[in-house]
């Protein structure tokens, strides 16, 4: 008699955990089960900043060089623009000499860079400047201007920045190095060096300043 009491109460219990299988389950996934899904709260890893906040709007082209962020220092008052020239695109901002910039790129004479917003130290900013306002220190003359020195041991400049245009003389005439723009005497050139400005051109034989309308149009 016990013993068929005995068999009557396993095969009841068997009948229960047959015909409950999500108590099973849900036994193995409170057992914490390798098939577990992921929690929906794991963090998510954010995606890295854009170094300069305004990147969207500057011009970047397909056969600029790579800049490795070489750090170059500003020489020159010079301005930064959205595209590699000195007229073109829009004005990011005046660079004042001293400032440092890391290069990203070149271009055709240009080179971009990022600096610190100068309205904003916790902003980055990048823009493309003349190459030349990187180079060296403008000399200082000690002796009236006659013999130019320079105060770190360089060689004397080839030449030191003068107006890029001029009223022609009273007879119509220009002075030397310049010549005829219209009703204006234009200074001269055979390439940007002879400008002696980071942010003139030589174009069509005339140095073209910013702003300036090429001679002839």
């Amino acid at each position: 008699m016990v013993r068929t009491l005995k068999c009557a109460t396993l095969a009841s219990l068997c009948v229960v955990l047959l015909g409950c299988p999500s108590l099973l389950k849900k036994q193995g996934e409170d057992a914490g089960g390798a098939d577990a899904a992921p929690s929906a709260s794991a963090p998510v890893e954010a995606a890295a900043p854009t170094a300069a906040s305004n990147d969207a709007d500057v011009t970047h082209y397909p056969d600029q060089n790579p800049g490795n962020n070489e750090t170059l220092t500003v020489r020159v008052m010079v301005a930064a623009r959205t595209e590699a020239s000195t007229t073109g695109g829009k004005l990011v901002t005046e660079l004042k000499p001293g400032i440092q910039t890391s290069k990203l790129a070149d271009h055709e004479g240009f080179d971009l860079v990022t600096f610190t917003d100068p309205s904003n130290p916790s902003n980055k900013l990048e823009g493309w400047v003349h190459a030349t306002a990187f180079g060296a220190v403008a000399p200082v003359h000690v002796d009236g201007g006659a013999t130019p020195t320079t105060t770190d041991g360089g060689s004397a400049p080839a030449c030191k920045p003068q107006p890029l245009d001029l009223k022609k003389n009273a007879n119509g005439s220009c002075n030397a190095g310049y010549s005829a723009c219209g009703a204006m005497c234009r200074m001269t050139c055979k390439a940007d060096a002879d400008c002696c400005l980071a942010t003139a051109h030589c174009t069509g034989g005339f140095c073209l300043g910013p702003g300036a309308t090429p001679c002839g149009h």
